[in-house]
C-alpha cells in the first residue's frame, strides 16, 4: 500500500507511515509514560510516608503523661516503646493493605467505566485485571516505610 501511494505523497508533501514505523514512538511513549507513572507512585507513597511520621509523632507528643505514668508505675522503656511500636505498626500495615488492595481492586472495579468513556477515542477495549505483583509491591513498600518512618519517632 505504502509504495502504490508514495509518489503521491512525495508531490503532496504527504507522510505515509505504516503502524510498524509508528510502533517504535509509541513504544517509547508508553516507556516514557510508564517511567513516570512509577516515579509518581513512588512521590505518592513518601508523601504517605512522611506524614504517617508526622502523624506518629503528633500522636506520641500528646501521649507523654501517659508514658509518664507507665513509666512511674514501674514498666521499662523497651515495654513502652513496645506498646507505641505495636500500635504504630498496626495501623501502618493495616494502612498498607487497605491502600494496596484499593490501588490494586480500583482499576478492575473501574474498568467497565473506563472504557465506557474512552469508547469514542479508542478503538480497542482497555482490559484492566487484579495483580498480586502490584499488591505485594505496594504491601511491602508500606511495611517497610511504616517501619523506617515510624520506629523513628519512638
Amino acid at each position: 500500500i505504502k509504495d502504490r501511494y508514495f509518489e503521491q505523497a512525495l508531490e503532496e508533501n504527504v507522510t505515509v507511515t505504516t503502524y510498524r514505523e509508528g510502533a517504535a514512538s509509541l513504544r517509547r511513549f508508553l516507556n516514557r509514560l510508564d517511567s513516570f507513572l512509577q516515579w509518581l507512585s513512588f512521590i505518592v507513597l513518601l508523601m504517605g510516608a512522611l506524614s504517617l511520621a508526622a502523624s506518629t509523632r503528633a500522636f506520641l507528643k500528646t501521649r507523654e503523661l501517659q508514658v509518664a505514668i507507665y513509666r512511674s508505675l514501674g514498666m521499662l522503656p523497651a515495654e513502652v516503646f513496645r506498646i507505641y511500636a505495636y500500635l504504630s505498626l498496626t495501623l501502618g500495615v493495616l494502612s498498607g493493605i487497605t491502600g494496596s488492595l484499593l490501588g490494586a481492586g480500583l482499576p478492575v472495579l473501574l474498568a467497565p467505566l473506563v472504557n465506557e468513556v474512552l469508547a469514542a477515542s479508542l478503538p480497542v477495549q482497555l482490559d484492566f485485571g487484579f495483580s498480586v505483583t502490584g499488591f505485594s509491591i505496594g504491601a511491602a513498600l508500606a511495611l517497610l516505610l511504616t517501619v523506617v518512618m515510624n520506629l523513628q519517632p519512638i
